[in-house]
């Protein structure tokens, strides 16, 4: 709790500060520490009785929606026409549905979910299933950020789960399969970039994370690496241009880029998270903020150790289901200000005030069941039991 009232604390002395400098615009930079505060709201709704039973059927069903909705991605245009829209303090008109601008942060959750839980829909198997949605995900949505969480979380489930891994390249086979299929009669499938898709685009695309051309819209995302490497450096300038700014940041309401978009809205983000709260609070915001994302992973990997001891097959793939959901939000962070959307954000911090919860109600069981134990061996046994009450030799 000390962490996080620095990381609260900290955020919501610049965000009262900067607001009367800066106005309204203080607040929406200083959203990621006021959407963290979800951690505290999730813990809290999870309290209620029965709540942590209901979330496990909950969580499928977001997830689930998630990965039909996703499936308009195709029809993004004509969808948002019928949305209706607000207009953004920077001018320009957004509609409030068919954004897609979390791109593959929810259907690569849903693929998770569908593997672990074996859902079957349209009477198909969970493994090709899983894998058509990542597959959908690589081929329309073509951000680069999709192969890295795919990639990471190739290397959280060998880690955890390694049948599971077997099982999701087997359904990523399957879907490639039938891709090549498609793709052999004659249809073009054309993604985000308007690039029609093929080997070709693929292994360009891939390789465009690290900034390498090869020509038509792979140049443009390309070129955004060393636009990012430009704002990145430009932060790093000005952060350590002296002692106060290095430990307490250049606070809120202010763009921290200089670049305008095709609407003529100013970027006010790096395209990186941790960059960006390096910029607004300093070194005490950035290792605040470090230090909780760390002690959360540990909770996590106690609670999932504790559901597996007792054979809670439902809370361990609840656990493998969130975890796929923070992987993905970490890695789309990194070329992205993921942190920095409430859409990513809100869900994150409040899926990780309900594993705090469940993780606290886990350890008042294991207490109880300790206490129930050294009472039935009685008082001698206890005193054993209780290294406290031994002996100094």
């Amino acid at each position: 709790i000390s962490i996080l009232l620095i990381w609260w604390g900290h955020g919501s002395l610049n965000a009262t500060i900067d607001f009367h400098r800066h106005g309204i615009w203080a607040l929406r930079d200083a959203s990621h520490m006021i959407d963290s505060m979800f951690l505290w709201i999730g813990f809290v709704v999870a309290s209620v009785p029965g709540f942590l039973d209901r979330f496990s059927k909950a969580l499928r069903i977001i997830f689930i929606i998630g990965a039909i909705y996703m499936l308009g991605y195709p029809f993004r245009d004509q969808l948002a026409a019928l949305s209706p829209t607000i207009t953004a303090p920077a001018g320009y008109i957004a509609p409030i549905f068919f954004n897609y601008g979390g791109g593959s942060i929810v259907p690569m959750a849903a693929a998770v979910q569908i593997l672990m839980d074996r859902t079957r829909l349209f009477g198909l198997s969970s493994t090709f299933v899983a894998g058509s949605i990542i597959a959908f995900a690589i081929v329309m949505l073509q951000q680069r950020s999709t192969y890295l969480q795919l990639i990471a979380l190739f290397g959280v489930l060998a880690f955890i789960r390694p049948r599971e891994v077997m099982r999701m390249s087997f359904g990523l086979v399957l879907a490639a399969l039938a891709l090549v299929l498609i793709l052999s009669t004659g249809i073009e499938i054309t993604g985000r970039l308007g690039e029609k898709f093929s080997l070709d685009f693929l292994v360009n695309h891939f390789a465009a994370i690290w900034g390498q051309t090869s020509g038509g819209a792979i140049d443009s995302a390309a070129s955004g690496v060393t636009q990012r490497l430009t704002w990145w450096a430009k932060i790093w300038n000005d952060v350590t241009a002296g002692v106060r700014p290095l430990m307490f940041g250049v606070g809120y309401g202010i763009p921290l880029t200089d670049f305008k978009d095709v609407s003529g809205a100013v970027v006010r983000e790096p395209h990186n998270s941790l960059i960006s709260t390096f910029a607004r609070l300093g070194l005490i915001g950035l290792v605040s903020l470090l230090a909780i994302q760390a002690f959360l992973a540990r909770e996590w990997f106690r609670l999932y150790h504790f559901v597996r001891k007792r054979d809670d097959q439902v809370w361990a793939n609840n656990l493998l289901i969130m975890a796929a959901f923070f992987v993905s939000v970490w890695i789309y962070s990194i070329g992205e200000d993921a942190f920095e959307k409430p859409f990513s954000a809100i869900p994150y911090y409040f899926f990780w005030g309900v594993i705090l919860r469940a993780s606290y109600v886990a350890r008042l069981a294991q207490r109880q069941a300790h206490v129930a134990h050294v009472n039935q061996q009685g008082p001698l046994a206890g005193n054993v039991a209780n290294p406290a009450l031994q002996p100094r030799r």
